[in-house]
């Protein structure tokens, strides 16, 4: 009997932290629980991080440029990783207007070293080997001044720029394919137009660009402005966007041009929406003060660039997801900017 009471005693249920038996083991247990409730918090603090560390590899690869030892650099963002797979060679250099292929695997860049002339690059392919990136650089040839470099099918660029052959001193530009280092003009404008922001559609089988007037320009009022799609094939063009004042970032996967306009307010916000050429219909999808907006392949995240901290010099690299519109700040880099390039599939 006795050995039944004491076995009941020590099964007594805890009250208010104290044992019911008298034997003075409260602090103990109080010490025991306070243990494992740490021990939870921790877990729980640990599973949050791995869960916040999933979901950034979950946005995918993103390009972007920055600096690396004093020089521009493009570096690869993937989770909590960078992965620098160019620098330029000299610290006057600069890198300029770089575009991501259709295919998400080449960068194509101007490198701008002060002078008249500017590098054309592609680097890639861009490939993943057991979680190292590795890309080659090629030097394409050399232009004079241009911008917006897109490389397209069958090893051709497509750029904006003034015409090779004379000293063009006005504003006048045109969209130039370049093949085997010739240099082939597209359209024609009389020197009456600046054609800006080229971008190859998804199938690679259009060419989108910004037709500006100058003479408007030179009198001293809003010049018309419209977006012109351009058929590789057939070399016919379409008007789309007339007559507004809106800045274009990326022909999208999807099909979507991603465009923005800004709004004359005290935080100057900038809408961010996608155009559908086939039905000619907008969609906004986001409104902040960000510079640079980039849509990722599956349409589910925006990366933007913007300040940070608010109101600073420096900008850091923020991806959105436009169902929950949760964001997060990728980079990070409180001491050094970011540019904004694509992502790479």
């Amino acid at each position: 009997m006795q050995v039944a009471d004491n076995y009941r005693k020590r099964n007594l249920i805890l009250k208010n932290g104290k044992s019911t038996t008298g034997s003075g083991q409260g602090p103990l247990v109080n010490q025991f629980i306070i243990f494992v409730s740490i021990l939870m918090s921790v877990t729980l603090l640990l599973a949050e991080t791995n869960e916040e560390i999933k979901n950034i590899t979950s946005f995918g690869t993103i390009a972007y440029i920055s600096s690396e030892n004093g020089r521009d650099a493009i570096i690869l963002r993937q989770g909590n990783e960078d992965m620098t797979v160019y620098v330029c060679s000299g610290e006057n250099e600069i890198i300029l207007t770089p575009k991501v292929t259709i295919d998400g695997k080449y960068i194509s860049f101007l490198v701008d070293d002060g002078s008249s002339q500017r590098v054309l690059h592609l680097l890639g392919p861009i490939e993943n080997y057991v979680g190292t990136w590795s890309a080659i650089d090629s030097v394409v040839t050399v232009v004079k001044g241009g911008a917006w470099p897109n490389y397209g099918q069958d090893q051709i660029f497509y750029l904006s720029m003034q015409n090779p052959d004379t000293n063009d001193l006005t504003l006048a530009s045109d969209i130039y394919q370049i093949q085997d280092g010739k240099f082939t003009r597209i359209n024609e404008n009389e020197g009456l137009e600046r054609h800006l922001w080229p971008l190859i559609s998804p199938n690679g089988q259009q060419l989108h660009y910004r037709k500006i007037s100058i003479q408007e320009e030179n009198m001293h009022i809003a010049p018309r402005v419209n977006s012109i799609i351009y058929d590789l094939n057939s070399q016919t063009q379409e008007v789309h966007l007339a007559d507004q004042n809106i800045f274009i970032e990326q022909w999208a996967a999807n099909g979507m041009i991603l465009y923005y306009y800004k709004v004359n307010d005290v935080e100057r916000t900038r809408v961010y929406s996608l155009y559908d050429p086939k039905s000619r219909e907008s969609k906004e999808i986001y409104q902040h003060s960000s510079r640079q907006a980039r849509l990722s392949p599956d349409a589910r995240f925006l990366a933007t660039l913007r300040t940070y901290p608010a109101g600073s010099s420096q900008f850091d690299i923020f991806i959105i997801n436009l169902e929950t519109q949760q964001e997060i700040n990728l980079t990070q880099t409180p001491q050094r900017s970011e540019s904004l390039i694509d992502w790479i599939k």
